[in-house]
């Protein structure tokens, strides 16, 4: 983050931690000038690429998922395209036809 810039949190990152139960507006600050703190907490690597990820990492990502309300969630078969992703514009080609293929088999 650059000095004296601002920053809101992204849509998916933000139900991120909504369904984590944290309060998004109070409990997360965006710094972007020097600050000073009482104390700061760092926590430990819990995951590092194709190497080590700890069992709370991993938890993490159990508590999401236990609160995502899936009531309005009914399909047998899901297919997730990666077309409108930033680095798939220019790595992914004919997503269109897969997502076209997995319409006609009832894959929504």
């Amino acid at each position: 983050m650059y000095e004296n810039s601002h920053y809101r949190m992204i849509c998916n990152i933000k139900k991120f931690f909504e369904y984590l139960n944290v309060d998004v507006e109070n409990q997360i600050l965006f710094i972007n000038k020097p600050t000073r703190f009482k104390k700061i907490t760092i926590p430990e690597a819990g995951y590092i690429s194709n190497s080590y990820y700890s069992k709370q990492y991993l938890n993490v990502f159990e508590k999401v998922a236990e609160n995502i309300p899936i009531e309005n969630y009914c399909y047998k078969k899901i297919y997730f395209t990666r077309r409108k992703l930033m680095k798939a514009k220019t790595s992914e080609f004919g997503e269109e036809l897969f997502e076209k293929i997995m319409k006609e088999m009832g894959i929504k």
